[in-house]
């Protein structure tokens, strides 16, 4: 790199380098993975898929005359559903495609057959052996494709036995199927090749030109839709249009976008749109300056360099399979056997699943050190079809996991001051997990841990065990230095983190301000208290009320929960509410957050029963607790079902002046179950009808969204005309300086009060009444009461977001 070069001239060269090495990760995957498991090849099965079964319905159709193995390769074909035999034959012509050997058609031909057997044998076994069969589907859910498909039909083999065929009938069954495709697709041709090595001739399948040069042309389109997007080192284009803002190089190439989405038309009209307040508040975002936090990369890059393991790092080396404890010609004792699988299956679903978490923290690494040196960073951000701000680059970012924000903190700093030195305690207590308690009681915290929060900040390695137990490791570890550089200075001290406030149950929040629910308010914090309330163990007291009285009772399923409804098990359900969980949502919710507190949690051999008992409470628990978001969720549902019923979408301006598009279509779904491929695959067809299912129960979390992002820039233009210049937020989570805290938490309380001050339901149901003919106008239900909360009160509200 030249020391001549303009910053904008280094952005541009490491916008390349980002493109660059996206081309070559595209290239590598196109070497090593078949052509069906990329987009483009993708896009062919999809298109195949429908002519290829056509072809063979058509051709079962006809007369069953003509020579017997003609008859008998009728009758095998029979036994398939027609998507499956389209689907493996279209996937393995296609991926024949990208073989550089070049197989011949022979071979294509017998292999087609061969997995049309395999998955015989698959189904076979399934109707004979299901309860055998799910187990070891389940036993190697982690395993590879092949691995699996082994695995299954070994064990098939074993049992039942394998259909037997010769070869010269499969080559017959395969060159059909091929000659199908063709006839059906024209996406490949057959072609006789002279082999140069000895001469001789042989069929070869070849892309038909048509198809190469649309396979080069996409592919070459996927390159440039996968750049590895670092953080810039000038700031990012500011939006002022749909298209256009964000990275240098997005001026001229136009691929990100103002709005996630595939509706380009949508796109389109927010150009006639008075997006004046959002673009001002992205713009701003965008604007903020961040730097690497080198006391946490050092930390992160030790821990990594010793292999990992440690403040939620994955292991950086996985153990070995284990060996088999018994020689290459020894039989193994049946109970060693099982005891050496079990072990190497568990070591297995390891590999699987930390897998991603390794290539993650190596990425991070990479990013953070090729950045460190750099005095300020920023981030693109754009936004979904709901108005939510997220920022493009991946990995390290203000709204990515502990490791990936812990990594970041503001580039200009501010003196802490006497009360950025009381958030930045509060921070402490947060991100070390102890936030349910008073403002006071989180200070106290940190001052009763004082000597170890010193401590990590002094060796971090040294005193890892004290850091890495928080709820956030690498956060909590860059407050300790912050407290440490604090106790040396003072008030004085140049504090460059973000501090976060919180909203309780945000969702729920917005709910029960848009309708005054004095009982949801106080639930929530919106209304003043000693101590923060906490909705999810209020949820879990009801609860227990319940649980207690139905297990006197003798109501089956309530005797196993007698004591064991807590906090932890009824928090996700409740914070999903607002956004439309069902009953089966939260049953399944329940078993994830169970096990993971101890699987042996209920000590019952079979708790479907208590599972399916606690979810139906846990949901009149929760409306209990929130009489009115239930109400509002449910007006919503029926207004979105009178909107889909005239076949409209729907439609609707946010506070922030955005307008939300809910356009949910019914899909046209075709099932291949199959050994090959992935166990399943799912060809999805846009259909022109609105899908009334979706619409209704979209509607309470996609308005809920559109309203907290609408409070999230709202609070973000008011803070950036009195100052502020420094923002880190995620949705529900403010961030900012902790010596701009103050002003930010009473910014974003005046916000919410003005946001609600008139009647958004209202506002709503008279913007779709406008698009609807009047009978089924008529049909919108009637709003919902509002209730006696007085929203000013959310002024005076300490822990309203905290």
């Amino acid at each position: 790199m030249s020391d001549t070069q303009t910053e904008e001239e280094r952005q541009l060269d490491l916008e390349d380098y980002g493109i660059s090495l996206g081309i070559k990760k595209y290239q590598d995957s196109l070497l090593i993975r078949d052509i069906t498991d990329l987009p483009p090849g993708v896009r062919l099965l999809k298109m195949a898929l429908e002519p290829t079964a056509g072809a063979l319905i058509a051709f079962l159709d006809t007369s069953n005359s003509g020579h017997a193995r003609y008859r008998e390769s009728k009758e095998f074909l029979r036994k398939f559903d027609p998507n499956v035999v389209a689907f493996l034959t279209a996937k393995r012509i296609l991926n024949s495609l990208g073989n550089h050997n070049q197989e011949s058609f022979q071979a294509i031909a017998v292999s087609i057959t061969e997995m049309l057997i395999s998955h015989l044998d698959y189904e076979q076994f399934k109707e004979e052996a299901p309860g055998y069969v799910y187990v070891i589907e389940k036993d190697n859910r982690w395993a590879s494709e092949s691995h699996r498909r082994a695995t299954i039909l070994r064990a098939k083999n074993n049992l039942l036995g394998r259909i037997k065929m010769e070869t010269p009938m499969k080559l017959l069954i395969g060159a059909k199927c091929i000659e199908l495709f063709i006839g059906a697709t024209g996406l490949v041709e057959s072609l006789l090749i002279r082999n140069p090595s000895n001469g001789k001739e042989n069929y070869h399948l070849c892309a038909a030109p048509e198809t190469a040069e649309w396979l080069a042309k996409a592919n070459a389109e996927c390159e440039l839709l996968q750049p590895v997007h670092f953080p810039m080192i000038v700031p990012p284009r500011h939006w002022d249009a749909p298209v256009g803002g964000g990275f240098l190089t997005n001026a001229g190439t136009l691929q990100v976008q103002l709005v996630k989405t595939r509706n380009l038309e949508e796109l389109m009209s927010l150009a006639d749109q008075d997006l004046s307040q959002v673009y001002s508040a992205l713009n701003t975002i965008q604007d903020t300056q961040w730097r690497i936090n080198t006391t946490v990369l050092d930390a992160m890059s030790a821990i990594w360099e010793m292999g990992g393991g440690l403040a939620g790092l994955p292991q950086r080396e996985l153990p070995e399979i284990p060996q088999k404890p018994w020689g290459p010609d020894e039989v193994p004792d049946k109970d060693v056997l099982i005891a050496w699988k079990k072990l190497a299956t568990t070591v297995h679903e390891r590999h699987a699943r930390q897998r991603s978490k390794r290539v993650a923290t190596d990425i991070k690494l990479f990013i953070a050190n090729r950045m460190h040196e750099e005095k300020a960073i920023y981030f693109v951000w754009n936004l979904d079809w709901r108005g939510r701000m997220y920022p493009l680059q991946q990995f390290v970012n203000p709204q990515i996991d502990d490791s990936g924000r812990g990594l970041l903190e503001f580039a200009e700093g501010k003196p802490l001051g006497e009360s950025g030195a009381f958030w930045l305690a509060v921070h402490g207590a947060n991100t070390f997990g102890y936030d349910k308690a008073s403002f006071e009681d989180r200070l106290q915290w940190v001052l009763d841990n004082e000597a170890d929060i010193l401590a990590s900040a002094c060796d971090p390695l040294r005193h890892v065990a004290f850091w890495e137990s928080a709820d956030a490791p690498f956060q909590f570890l860059a407050f300790c230095h912050d407290w440490a550089g604090y106790r040396s200075e003072g008030e004085s001290y140049v504090s460059h983190l973000p501090i976060a406030l919180d909203g309780s149950c945000n969702g729920l929040q917005n709910f029960s301000a848009m309708l005054l629910d004095q009982t949801g308010g106080e639930a929530t914090n919106l209304v003043p208290a000693e101590t923060p309330s906490d909705i999810y163990q209020e949820v879990a007291d009801v609860l227990n009320v319940m649980v207690e009285e139905d297990a006197l009772n003798g109501v089956e399923g309530a005797e196993p929960w007698r004591g064991k409804v807590t906090r932890k098990v009824t928090k996700r359900p409740t914070m999903t509410t607002p956004y439309g969980v069902s009953r089966f949502g939260i049953r399944k919710q329940l078993k994830f957050e169970v096990e993971k507190i101890d699987k042996n949690y209920l000590s019952l051999e079979s708790p479907g029963i208590a599972y399916g008992y606690l979810s139906g409470r846990l949901y009149d628990a929760i409306g209990n607790v929130v009489v009115a978001a239930r109400e509002a969720m449910n007006w919503l549902q029926g207004l979105a079902s009178v909107t889909a019923k005239a076949g409209k979408v729907i439609r609707w301006t946010t506070p922030i002046g955005f307008r939300p598009c809910q356009d949910y279509r019914k899909q046209k779904l075709v099932r291949v179950t199959t050994l090959h491929g992935g166990i399943q695959f799912h060809l999805w067809q846009d259909t022109p009808k609105l899908d009334m299912r979706k619409m209704a129960y979209g509607i309470a979390p996609n308005f809920v969204h559109s309203l907290d992002a609408s409070h999230c820039m709202l609070t973000v233009n008011k803070c950036q005309k009195i100052g502020i210049k420094n923002f880190s937020m995620i949705h529900d989570s403010y961030g900012t300086l902790a010596a701009d805290v103050s002003t930010l938490a009473h910014t974003l309380r005046e916000t919410f009060i003005e946001m609600y001050s008139g009647n958004v339901l209202e506002k709503l149901r008279d913007e779709v009444v406008a698009q609807l003919p009047l009978d089924l106008a008529l049909e919108i239900p009637p709003l919902p009461e509002k209730g006696e909360l007085d929203l000013l009160e959310v002024r005076n509200s300490r822990y309203f977001f905290a």
